[in-house]
């Protein structure tokens, strides 16, 4: 992409988000020539006319929090497997020229826990997810992966054919699209 970048975090409310200034400084560090708002739209019909500016180039993609996440996902032309089974989205991107929906939650849950609790073996243990919404959900089912013993379907075809382009891999977290 040429010239500056624009993405965001969208939620309502989304003013005591950090990420603007977390995700800012991490471009001004790398020398990038982007920016990363917060958006707060009034209602579904703003949120939408906000999609679409991801489908314009307006935007490189966005980020959603409540209420926006099954919204999100039905606005998306297709959607990763997570996102589809948790029923929200939390991210929004074009991928050639399509609007990807993904659900992050549940890997970001993981990938913590794994750096805060490196021998935390999740297959000898219960555990307890509160929440009901779309984060909550997607934790749910990558914890439940993880408790009965991961699925390891495409780790194996990968190991197969590590040349495997990632072109299908939609986030780079491994998760098949559409």
């Amino acid at each position: 992409m040429n010239g500056p970048v624009t993405a965001g975090v969208v939620g309502r409310p989304i003013g005591h988000s950090l990420s603007p200034l977390i995700h800012s400084a991490w471009l001004q560090a790398a020398g990038l020539a982007g920016q990363y708002l917060a958006f707060e739209p009034a209602d579904e019909a703003d949120f939408t006319r906000l999609v679409d500016r991801i489908r314009t180039g307006d935007l490189i993609g966005i980020n959603i929090t409540a209420p926006h996440k099954e919204t999100a996902l039905s606005l998306a032309d297709f959607a990763t497997d997570t996102a589809r089974a948790a029923g929200s989205a939390n991210v929004l991107a074009l991928l050639d020229g399509r609007l990807l929906a993904d659900s992050t939650d549940g890997r970001g849950l993981l990938e913590t826990l794994a750096d805060q609790a490196p021998g935390l073996d999740l297959s000898a243990r219960a555990a307890v997810i509160l929440g009901a919404g779309g984060a909550a959900r997607a934790a749910l089912l990558l914890v439940d992966v993880a408790i009965r013993g991961v699925d390891r379907q495409h780790q194996q075809r990968q190991q197969q054919d590590p040349a495997e382009p990632e072109r299908n891999r939609g986030d780079g977290g491994g998760d098949e699209v559409d």
